[in-house]
């Protein structure tokens, strides 16, 4: 398979170019994302909402709706207190 790390729009950093590998995020309360994520996009049918992680601790809990993006970099998504039915996809390139 073809290196595509290098196929990013001119002028455009790692977090803001699109993305050019995904895999599904597994929440869980212990064990971190290897890769960290550079965006998750909300792939439940419902939404909801879930307490991420940041690489230095701080826990905040996120709204998603169904198909959005945000743009956040978590290293874990708790999956204590996280709405019944949530998927996420983590954006990893």
């Amino acid at each position: 398979m073809a290196d595509l790390t290098d196929r990013r729009w001119p002028g455009q950093d790692a977090l803001t170019s699109q993305g050019i590998d995904w895999e599904d995020l597994t929440p869980s309360d212990t064990v971190d994302f290897d890769p960290v994520p550079k965006a998750v996009q909300v792939s439940s049918a419902t939404g909801g909402s879930f307490k991420a992680v940041s690489a230095d601790g701080n826990v905040a809990t996120f709204y998603g709706q169904p198909g959005q993006f945000l743009p956040i970099c978590p290293v874990r998504i708790n999956l204590t207190d996280m709405t019944a039915g949530m998927t996420f996809v983590g954006l990893i390139k």
